[in-house]
Formats: C-alpha cells, structure tokens, sequence
C-alpha cells in the first residue's frame, strides 16, 4: 500500500533556499529511516524521532553537509509492523544501497537486526530503550535512554521518598513489560514489594484496573506505559478521586501528554534524561518554533541520532564497515543529551535523572 511506504528525502531545496545547494549536490550521502508515523500509541513516538532527524538534517545541510556532501534520509513509515519493517530494510539495503539504517522499536528491531546483521549494514535507533537488545548484534546500536535502568532509577527513588508497598501498572507490550520487571527486582532487592499489579486491558477504559489497585492500597503507584495510555491512565484515576503518589517509570515529555490528562498530571514524577541544559533549550527553542511542539526525550534522541550518523560518516566514510567501527568507537560525544559514549555492545550510557510536572511544564526535580 502507498499509504504506508512514505518516501521522503528530508532536506528539500524548497526547505533550504541555500546559495551553496548545488556546491555540495555532486554525491548524496543517505541512510534509511524507517518508524511508526500513524498507527496507535506508538506513532508519537516515530512522530518526534522524525521530526527530531530533520530538523538535524536540515542544520548539518545548511553549515555543508559532511564534507560537501548532502546527508539525507529516505522515510519509510512501518506502522510497529515487524513485517512492513523488514520488507522495508530488504529495500533499503537491496535497492537504495545504504549503508546505515536509522531504526524503530524494540519489537520491529528483533526483526530487522538479523537481517542488517547478515548484510554487514548498520541499524542505529534512539527507540530501543534495552540494551539486551542491542548487545545481540555487532552491528547495532541505540542512542536511546535505557528504560530498564530508568524504571530501576524511579522505583529506588520512590523508595528513598518513603514507598514501601506500591502498585504497579503495565502497557502490554515488550519494552514496558520489562519496564515492570526492573521495578519488581529493584523494590525486591531494597527490602520493599509491590503488592499489586495490573496490565492495562486494551481500549480506553482503565477504571477497572486502578479499582483493582486502589483495593490493594499500595502506598504509592509506579507506571510503565507508553505516553498516550499513560496520560489516559492518570486522568481517569483523578476522576475516581484516588490520590497516592505517582511515579511514571518512562519519559512522558510529549506533546500529546498534556492533551489528553489536562491538569491531573500535577506533581506527577517521572525518569528522563539529564541532558545538556544549554544545547538543549536551544535546540527546544528550534525545534518548538518549527513544529509548534515540545520536542520530548524522544524528538531529542531523533536529533542526536541524525547527527551522530553525521559524525559517523565523518571518522568512518560512506561505508557500513566504517561507520560501524566509527561509532563503536564513539566516546564522550557532547550532544544535546549530554556527554555519553556507547558501550562495548553498541548502548548509549546517557545520564538520567528525575524530572515532576509542575502547571504543565516539565521540570527537574529539585530534591
């Protein structure tokens, strides 16, 4: 279907107006990109990554590109679908002969991994948030904040405040499900216990699973959801009076948060990256001017992806092996996100910290 293979280069002459455009056209340097731009809670993600890329490509064009050479991406949106993600990757490598691949979830990434693996092409995404993951292959690699290591941060914070019996609730999903698993061994291994827990049932209603919860009466709530559900989550449970402290295991800085919980989010407390405050409200401002939005942790980890693709292209060449060795070899890059290198299998170490909702603005928490 059309609908689903959006084929976009990113910089457009249109979007440029440069004098120097046709200085560097000679060679263009591409790489794929594939996500969920439409399609469930997933596409706000892909959304911001996307946006985050090309508002990157856009900045690295407008200084010469790398070298003289225009860096662009080729968009493919997969909807989180495993199979349209790797019928896309076979294109990607098979026609339009890129060397890098810049890539989705952890869902669609076990698909696709084996397969840029074994044609010695390189997958970086900043939406694996698991370093197992990752590790799996040699030639890939995540510039993405580690949610495992994030929800094990959170649920020893929660500790520290007093939390000896939460509630936990998950999204039914890879990535979340592993999210709760952190809180269960981090509490366990504290001396706490969560003493309920609950999956959120597909659909729009979740009263039913928070009576659940609220019947165990933790003495806080710790959830693992994607933005969207979460957001829904935190509304309904103020509509049902309950009030316990909460505490939100994933980064929920995303535009759509806002616009589904209103004011019921207030004080909620939540792990997110540490990030590099100057560059990062500067690229803030550039971002929001552009597309009317908060960029989010994840529009952030979209630009830097796009511009340490750049760097990588830089060091290695335009070939899979060389960026592969560049950015194995990548360390204390200084970015937006803060100075962080990859480890030995290929995940970013970026610093993490905690952040609270105050009057509809994300803030750090200041202890």
């Amino acid at each position: 279907m059309k609908k689903w293979r959006l084929l976009t280069g990113i910089v457009l002459a249109s979007m440029l107006a440069l004098p120097s455009f046709n200085a560097y056209a000679e060679q263009v340097y591409k790489f794929g990109l594939v996500a969920a731009f439409t399609g469930g809670p997933a596409a706000a993600y892909g959304v911001a990554v996307r946006r985050g890329a090309e508002l990157a490509l856009n900045e690295i064009n407008a200084k010469g590109g790398i070298k003289g050479h225009r860096l662009e991406a080729i968009m493919v949106d997969d909807q989180a679908n495993p199979t349209l993600t790797v019928s896309t990757v076979h294109r990607f490598i098979s026609v339009d002969k890129v060397p890098i691949i810049f890539g989705s979830f952890t869902s669609v990434s076990l698909a696709a991994i084996p397969v840029v693996s074994k044609a010695k092409v390189v997958w970086i995404t900043p939406l694996v948030t698991h370093p197992g993951v990752i590790h799996k292959s040699r030639w890939a690699f995540s510039v993405s904040i580690n949610l495992a290591q994030t929800s094990a941060y959170v649920a020893e914070f929660a500790y520290r405040r007093g939390a000896r019996r939460p509630g936990l609730v998950v999204f039914n999903n890879e990535s979340t499900r592993r999210m709760g698993e952190a809180v269960k061994k981090k509490f366990k291994s504290l001396g706490g216990k969560v003493v309920a827990e609950e999956i959120m049932p597909r659909g729009a209603d979740f009263r039913s699973t928070l009576l659940k919860l609220k019947a165990a009466r933790p003495d806080a709530l710790i959830i693992a959801s994607f933005v969207g559900p979460e957001a829904l989550l935190i509304k309904q449970m103020a509509e049902l009076g309950w009030k316990v402290p909460t505490y939100s295991a994933n980064p929920v800085e995303e535009e759509v948060f806002f616009k589904t919980v209103g004011d019921a989010a207030e004080g909620l407390l939540y792990g997110s990256l540490l990030s590099n405050p100057k560059k990062y409200e500067n690229f803030r401002q550039r971002f929001k001017q552009r597309y009317k939005e908060e960029p989010g942790t994840f529009g952030a980890q979209g630009y830097e992806t796009a511009y340490v693709i750049a760097e990588a292209i830089k060091r290695g060449g335009y070939t899979s092996q060389g960026i592969r060795n560049a950015l194995a070899g990548l360390k204390n890059f200084n970015g937006v996100l803060g100075t962080w290198s990859f480890d030995d299998g290929g995940f970013s170490d970026l610093p993490i910290t905690m952040k609270v909702i105050k009057g509809k603005r994300f803030e750090f928490y200041k202890r």
